[in-house]
Formats: structure tokens, C-alpha cells, sequence
């Protein structure tokens, strides 16, 4: 179950040369590029290419292996033979091509890596838990069946709310409108990209939060599924490859989640590995600068707190045991007094809110207000603008 990273096309490139040629099969024996792997690595050794000629005891359903499958189509893909001869070839392949690549849509890909693209999503397709079942159909056990609804419709006066139809009789579905799911666009432009897959949707955009109206993180899946053999096969497979996702600070504490969740002993070795740390743990340092007395007589709002002392609202609420509607006598802790404002309009973010300064960049006004919500200002709330 990786979540794939887009690339761009090179590899989707590669994977069609296959498919389309492979669409051209004859006899018992399957060629990766039906003898024509000069039209995609046209400057290669006649060794290399020579190397591309090692048959594949392949299905002809091997051509599939980046679509969706049924039962009958993985067992007949899915067999000893057929993977020790891609075996073969990667080996043949690695032994005659050496470091031979190609420039593909900007990027270099090597005749061993078009091959092990191949095995990587052969081998995904073929994943078993221990019942013998393939994961692909288990994956599909994890969607609700059942969730098509009838919504009433009581404009124009009809009390009993008929549900509307179209001029053909179909349902209008009047519920909420349908989510919106992110785009996988690449958030590694500019930088180091050997970890990105080249796929731009990996499977069915409506398998990806499995019942949930937003795509999960592997660690917020619930545990019957998240602990579940497949799944747990899936996310090995993808992030122990070259061709799943990217490695980072991120994905270290989710995979500390789930071994925690799951109660697993086991490691994972990502081939992308961008983490700066070993196991990441962040933690606030809370550190008061001035402590801010309240007597009494001063009942007063954060926001008229923070006004008054010149904090930001923020860093009131987060430091202390306090509501926003009331500071109760006694002292607070809070950081160093600067020069600051009142969002005195609309819940707004914080981006929007430095626009309106011409001398404060973003940078420095997260810098001073640290503990804000950056995607959501409280109309009153006070913040540091220097």
C-alpha cells in the first residue's frame, strides 16, 4: 500500500512500451519487450539488448500487472516459474547493461531499473497472506459494500420529500458534495527526486481512504486493517523499494505508530531514506521569558491580556491553564513583550493577515507567533507583528 509520489511520465513511458508490445505475445514464452527493446533504449550495447531476449515463463496476463486483476487472472500470473524467470532477466539484464541509461522526460532511467520497475509491481500484485488469499482482493474487503442512500427532496412544496430524478429516472444524489481528494503532484520539485515513483494514480482514488471521507496516513487506518497482514506486507514492500515513497521525518512517525499499534518487532529498510533521525520525537520547550501578574480587580479576556501586556493571545492559551473567555487572578507565564496588533476582522490565516503589513515577511511574523494557528486567526485575537 505505498503512497506513490508523481514523477513525471518516464517510467509510465517504459511501462506502456511493455504493455503495448506485450499485447503482441505468441507462444510459451514471453519476451518483456517482444524483441524490440532497441525502440526504447535505442543506443545500447548489443550485449545489453541481447540481454532483454531472456524469456519470462509468463501468463500472457503478465502484460496486467499495472491494472486491476481478478482471482483467476493472479493465479495464473502468480507462479513460481514465471517469477524466477524475471529473476533471470534482472540478472542477465544487470550483468550486461552495467550502469547503461537513457533520457527520459528529464530524467535518467537505466535498463536494470526498467526491469526491476516490472518485478517491483509484479511482486505487489502477487502478495499472499498466510490463507493463500492475494491482497489485492483482501484490499478490496476493506470497502464498504453497501452506501448508496435516497435523499428526500422537499422544495416546490412536496411534504413528502420525493427524492428527485433525473429525465432518464435516475436518483439525483443530493448529499453532501463529493470529496475532494489531494493531488498526488510531486512536493520534491527542485530536489532530490530518485525516490519518486512514476505512477500518477496508483490505484482508484476512492480505495484510498477505504470508508473514511479523507485519504488516511497508514498509521489512522483502523487496527483491523492497519495490523492486517496485507496491509502491513503492502507498506513493506512499497517502502523497501526503489519505487515506493519517499522516506522522511513523516513517515519515521508513522512507522513508529504503527509498530506500537501493531505491537511488531520487526524493521523496516527504506530505500528512499531522506530522515535526518534515527526516531524522531518533537516536543515543545516551554520556556517563560517574563511572568505576567493578573490581580483581582483585573478579570479581563486573553485577548484583552495579551492586549494589555503586549503578548500574543496564542502564547497565553498555550503556556498556561487558562480559557480564552477569562484569566482569573494569579500569575501566567508568557514570553517576551513585543509590539502587536488585533486581527479585528473574519477568521482569517496567517499569511493573509501579514499581507496587509508592507515592512513584516511571513517568516519573521510565524517566527514571533509560534504558537498560533496559522490557518485560523480569531477575530480579536492579538498577535506580534515586530
Amino acid at each position: 500500500m505505498p503512497s506513490w509520489l508523481d514523477m513525471g511520465s518516464t517510467a509510465s513511458f517504459i511501462l506502456l512500451c511493455v504493455d503495448s508490445l506485450l499485447l503482441q505475445l505468441t507462444g510459451a514464452d514471453t519476451l518483456l519487450f517482444h524483441g524490440a527493446q532497441e525502440e526504447v533504449f535505442p543506443d545500447a550495447p548489443a550485449a545489453c539488448l541481447a540481454a532483454f531476449d531472456t524469456p519470462l515463463r509468463c501468463d500472457e496476463k503478465f502484460r496486467e500487472i499495472i491494472q486491476q486483476m481478478t482471482d483467476a487472472g493472479l493465479s495464473v500470473l502468480c507462479t513460481p516459474s514465471c517469477e524466477s524467470s524475471l529473476q533471470d532477466l534482472k540478472a542477465a539484464v544487470s550483468f550486461a547493461c552495467g550502469d547503461y541509461d537513457i533520457l527520459l522526460n528529464g530524467h535518467r532511467l537505466s535498463a536494470v531499473q526498467s526491469v526491476d520497475l516490472v518485478f517491483y509491481n509484479y511482486n505487489m500484485s502477487c502478495l499472499v497472506d498466510s490463507s493463500g488469499d492475494f491482497c489485492l482482493t483482501v484490499e478490496e474487503s476493506w470497502d464498504p459494500t453497501y452506501t448508496e442512500k435516497r435523499y428526500p427532496y422537499f422544495s416546490h412544496g412536496d411534504p413528502d420529500g420525493t427524492p428527485l430524478e433525473d429525465v432518464d429516472g435516475a436518483l439525483i444524489d443530493l448529499s453532501e458534495p463529493e470529496t475532494l481528494w489531494p493531488q498526488w503532484t510531486s512536493k520534491f520539485s527542485g530536489k532530490e527526486r530518485s525516490g519518486q515513483e512514476y505512477f500518477w494514480e496508483p490505484i482508484p482514488l476512492d480505495w484510498q481512504g477505504h470508508g473514511h471521507e479523507g485519504a488516511l496516513e497508514y498509521d489512522e487506518y483502523p487496527l483491523e486493517i492497519q495490523c492486517s497482514e496485507c496491509f502491513l506486507a503492502q507498506y513493506k514492500l512499497g517502502i523497501e523499494s526503489q519505487w515506493g515513497e519517499v522516506y522522511d521525518e513523516v513517515p519515521d512517525q508513522v512507522w513508529n505508530n504503527i509498530k506500537r499499534n501493531c505491537q511488531l518487532d520487526w524493521e523496516v529498510k527504506p530505500a528512499n531514506n531522506q530522515s535526518t533521525y534515527e526516531s524522531l520525537e518533537w516536543t515543545y520547550e516551554t520556556t517563560c521569558d517574563q511572568m505576567l501578574e493578573v490581580k483581582s480587580t483585573d478579570r479581563m479576556t486573553v485577548d484583552a491580556f495579551a492586549l494589555a501586556k503586549g503578548v500574543p493571545s496564542a502564547a497565553i492559551l498555550h503556556l498556561n491553564d487558562v480559557s480564552w473567555h477569562m484569566v482569573e487572578p494569579g500569575s501566567y507565564c508568557a514570553p517576551s513583550s513585543c509590539q502587536v496588533a488585533i486581527n479585528d476582522g473574519d477568521y482569517t490565516g496567517a499569511n493573509n493577515f501579514v499581507g496587509r503589513y508592507d515592512n513584516i515577511t511571513a517568516v519573521e511574523f510565524w517566527a514571533w507567533n509560534n504558537y498560533m494557528a496559522p490557518l485560523s486567526l480569531r477575530p480579536g485575537e492579538v498577535v506580534c507583528i515586530g
